[in-house]
């Protein structure tokens, strides 16, 4: 007489799969489930680094800066978050420059 097996371990054909077919099914789900992990912990790294700070100066114009500089007091800026935005009203404007420094009086200085 065959004994009965419980009907989580059959497939629709009634047969349960060898040892091997199942180990390979385990391995290839802890692969998909660390792929995933792994392209989370990378995708949360890359927006950590690509968040840069809005500096603005007293005079409205702003720019992102991708590196937490330490900038002289003379020069009176204003230093926020990444996401930070201007209320409706406010006198600001965005003008970007490449490299280290910042705005005053229109100009860029270069340090």
């Amino acid at each position: 007489m065959a004994r009965s097996r419980p009907m989580e371990l059959c497939f629709s054909n009634g047969v349960e799969p060898p040892s091997s077919r199942r180990k390979a099914l385990t391995n290839t789900r802890a692969k998909v489930v660390a792929l995933a992990f792994f392209g989370l912990v990378l995708l949360g790294m890359s927006s950590l680094r690509a968040s840069a700070r809005i500096v603005c100066n007293e005079d409205g114009d702003c720019f992102h800066a991708p590196d937490e500089y330490a900038y002289p007091p003379s020069a009176q800026l204003s230093i926020h978050p990444g996401n930070w935005r201007w209320r409706e009203g406010e006198h600001y404007a965005w003008k970007e420059h490449e490299g280290r420094g910042y705005w005053h009086g229109g100009e860029w200085r270069g340090f």
